[in-house]
C-alpha cells in the first residue's frame, strides 16, 4: 500500500510538472528567423543589439535542420549567444555529435554594452577554421588541426537563423522573470560571402554574395517559426518577428501582447 501511495504521488507530480510547462510556453512568444537554402562555408555578418536580460537567450547560429532528429543524423551547430545570466555576457559555441550525446565546445565572452549597442558579429566557416569575431576583434578561432568538431563540420551545408527565447536552464542563462518583458533583438542587416579561396577582393577567401537590409521579408530567403523545443518556455511566433523602418525586429512577449512595442532605437 505504502508503494502505491508513493507511486500514485509520483505520477500525480509529473502530471503537474507536465502541465506547468505546457502552461509556460503557452504564456510566452519568442521568435525565429531561418533561411530556407543551406550553405557549405562562408562568412556571415550581421548587425544587431542583442538582448541580455536574465532566463533570455539572444542568438545568431549556423544549423543543420535534422540535428534535433538523433542518429542517423548528426548535430552540426555554430553558435553566437547573448545569455542574461549575466551581463554583457557572449557564449560561443561548436555543437557536433548527435542528438543524444552532444559535443560542445563552450566558450565565455565580454562585450560592452552588449544589449544597449548594435555591434557586427562575423561569423568565419571554411574547411580548415571556424573564427568569430565582435566589431573585427577575434574572439575566438578553432582549427581543424587542433579541433576535431571543425573537422566534422565540413560534411553538412547549415541554415542560418536568429532566435530569442526563454531558457528554463537558470545555471545557464539565469532566472526568467515575467516582469522583464517585453524584449527585442534588433537587427540592422546581414551579409553573406561566399567561401572562394584566394578569390575574393584582394586575394582573400570570401566573397559578398548577397546583402539584407530588411527593407522588407524576403519570404525566398527568410521563413519565421511556428514551435518549440524542449528547455524553451517561449514558442515561436511569427508574429513576433517584425521588419519595420530598414530593421527585423525578434520580439519576446507574453503571449496576448505579441509584436513590436515601442521605438525602435537607431544604428548610428
Amino acid at each position: 500500500m505504502k508503494f502505491k501511495i508513493q507511486f500514485f504521488i509520483l505520477v500525480m507530480f509529473l502530471i503537474f510538472s507536465c502541465a506547468l510547462s505546457a502552461q509556460q510556453v503557452t504564456n510566452f512568444k519568442g521568435a525565429e528567423v531561418f533561411s530556407h537554402e543551406a550553405v557549405l562555408f562562408g562568412k556571415f555578418e550581421v548587425r544587431m543589439r542583442m538582448v541580455n536580460e536574465k532566463g533570455m537567450v539572444s542568438s545568431f547560429f549556423l544549423y543543420d535542420n535534422k540535428s534535433w532528429q538523433g542518429l542517423p543524423h548528426l548535430w552540426r551547430e555554430i553558435d553566437i549567444e547573448a545569455l542574461g545570466k549575466e551581463k554583457n555576457l557572449l557564449q560561443t559555441n561548436i555543437i557536433t555529435g548527435h542528438a543524444a550525446s552532444k559535443l560542445m565546445s563552450e566558450l565565455k565572452h565580454k562585450v560592452e554594452n552588449l544589449h544597449s549597442e548594435y555591434h557586427t558579429y562575423t561569423v568565419e566557416w571554411t574547411p580548415d577554421y571556424i573564427a568569430v569575431y565582435v566589431d573585427g576583434v577575434l574572439l575566438r578561432k578553432d582549427t581543424a588541426a587542433e579541433n576535431q568538431q571543425v573537422a566534422d563540420l565540413r560534411d553538412t551545408p547549415l541554415t542560418y537563423r536568429m532566435n530569442l527565447w526563454i531558457s528554463d536552464a537558470e545555471e545557464w542563462a539565469g532566472r526568467f522573470n515575467k516582469n522583464t518583458l517585453p524584449r527585442f533583438q534588433y537587427v540592422n542587416w546581414i551579409k553573406y560571402y561566399e567561401y572562394t579561396p584566394g578569390k575574393g577582393p584582394g586575394g582573400s577567401d570570401f566573397t559578398l554574395a548577397w546583402t539584407d537590409d530588411f527593407n522588407s521579408f524576403n519570404t525566398e530567403r527568410w521563413g519565421a517559426g511556428n514551435w518549440g523545443f524542449e528547455g524553451n518556455m517561449a514558442a515561436f511566433d511569427p508574429a513576433n518577428a517584425v521588419i519595420k523602418n530598414g530593421y527585423l525586429i525578434l520580439c519576446l512577449t507574453k503571449a496576448s501582447e505579441t509584436g513590436l512595442k515601442g521605438l525602435i532605437p537607431e544604428d548610428n
